[in-house]
């Protein structure tokens, strides 16, 4: 080849042996070739993968977008955002033992179920904020846009104090009764480099298994990482009453239940980017799922045996 015209490619005699053991291979297989022998892995430990031992493997949980119609992982690099118009909501997430509030905004409201924590940062001034009934805590520098998004008639600042003071204090997540959220106990944790005062209220809901930048703090400060969406992403069985639900049809069940609980003080329609599938057009979802990493040091010398019955051309 490389323009010598009078040579001709052959054709390789192992395609055709490798297509008939591919097809052999993979006749009775339930999900697929690589997924049955991952799945062979993950509750099997040390398993022989084409007869080449797997003396250790290491299983932990990472997030990945996931293409919830391919039900497939997507790489940093195959990401396209396009801008959509969805609703944005503010929650009240009630201080344990006390009358109060933290106020959070979010745009994605099917992550709430796997809320652990609420970031604020140390160094910005927060208040305590009469509206009505509710006494909130919001950024000082927000307070005033937000009172005017949630249609408030009349507020008044009654306290003024430093993000760090609110660190390690708990909540109560507005969905605490779905079975995911049993034994959690949130609390609030500081961060500088994800709280910003461009928009929201200056608190930042945290949900570590569904976004990389949280589940890095939840790491950080031992909150739970809570997924409870499938590959195809539904909701399982662990989120009661949204179990079977696609994440992003889950908002609007997620805004009437917060409705119904009076813990919805806003909703704000919102023009942004969102990740979307670049084969089905489809949003993509952040999800923890456990991988698994081969120490290949350890198969190395099986590797180079095996490798030198391979025909190569």
């Amino acid at each position: 080849m490389y323009g010598r015209k009078s040579k001709r490619a052959r054709p390789a005699k192992y395609i055709p042996t490798f297509y008939a053991w591919l097809e052999n291979s993979s006749k009775d297989l339930k999900y697929g070739l690589v997924w049955d022998a991952i799945e062979d892995i993950k509750y099997l430990g040390k398993r022989s993968v084409c007869d080449i031992a797997v003396e250790t493997h290491h299983n932990f949980i990472v997030n990945n977008f996931l293409a919830h119609n391919c039900e497939t992982a997507v790489a940093f690099n195959e990401i396209e955002h396009k801008e959509v118009h969805e609703n944005s909501i503010y929650v009240k997430f009630k201080i344990k033992d006390r009358n109060e509030s933290f106020l959070v905004w979010t745009t994605t409201p099917w992550t709430l179920p796997s809320n652990t924590g609420i970031m604020v940062n140390p160094n910005y001034e927060y208040v305590k904020v009469k509206s009505g009934k509710d006494v909130l805590i919001v950024a000082k520098d927000l307070a005033e846009k937000v009172m005017l998004v949630g249609k408030a008639e009349y507020f008044e600042i009654i306290e003024t104090f430093k993000g760090g003071d609110l660190v390690g204090k708990e909540y109560e997540n507005p969905l605490k009764d779905l079975p995911l959220q049993k034994d959690v106990r949130g609390k609030i944790v500081s961060s500088e480099q994800y709280v910003a005062l461009e928009e929201g209220t200056g608190l930042v809901h945290l949900a570590p298994g569904h976004g990389k930048e949280d589940f890095m703090v939840g790491i950080k400060f031992n909150l739970p990482v809570l997924s409870p969406l499938t590959m195809g992403g539904k909701f399982k069985a662990e989120a009661g009453w949204l179990e079977g639900k696609f994440a992003k049809d889950a908002d609007r069940d997620i805004i009437e239940k917060l409705k119904e609980l009076n813990t919805l003080f806003a909703i704000e329609p919102i023009t942004h980017e969102y990740p979307k599938c670049w084969r089905c057009d489809s949003p993509l979802l952040f999800i923890a799922v456990p991988q698994w990493f081969f120490r290949v040091s350890a198969i190395r010398e099986k590797l180079i045996e095996e490798n030198k019955k391979v025909n190569w051309f």
